[in-house]
């Protein structure tokens, strides 16, 4: 529950208050980091996707100091990191409150960074190889998320 909870803490919504213009009636109507970057610039856009990034991690972390303090086996920490990726992805996807298209659940990478750092910084770089390529976030996205299998095994 906490998990999705910090999952559905509405980055792009909040920048697009400050400024306001609700960010579910402009551009695309996502409730994503491309969508805020695309309609407020990328002084909105960065921000929005670190705390996005940060999101995952928390969650990830949270769930697994969780059930740390239970002792519980490595496995079982692992698992716990894992359900709490999912659930902040799902949280993110559809954020509590928010009647509005969902933000892209392809933000798996991003808890990835907290479950394992080297199938992100790959996965990182591929993102930005096929979006400086191609121009495309979508594209990107696509291929980012094609590329985590792949960069796990």
């Amino acid at each position: 529950m906490a998990s999705y909870l910090i999952g559905s803490f509405p980055s792009a919504y909040l920048a697009g208050r400050l400024v306001g213009i609700d960010i579910r009636k402009a551009g695309s109507g996502n409730i994503g980091a491309t969508n805020v970057a695309r309609v407020l610039g990328k002084r909105f856009g960065y921000p929005v996707f670190v705390i996005d990034v940060a999101k995952g991690f928390v969650a990830v972390k949270l769930a697994e100091a969780f059930a740390g303090t239970a002792h519980s086996s490595a496995f079982f920490v692992d698992l716990c990191g894992v359900l709490g990726a999912m659930f902040a992805v799902l949280g993110h996807s559809f954020q509590f409150g928010l009647d509005s298209k969902a933000a892209k659940s392809c933000h798996i990478n991003r808890c990835f960074v907290a479950l394992n750092w080297i199938p992100a910084l790959v996965v990182g770089i591929v993102w930005i190889v096929m979006f400086q390529t191609t121009r495309y976030v979508s594209l990107a996205s696509i291929v980012a998320v094609i590329s985590l299998p792949i960069a796990v095994a």
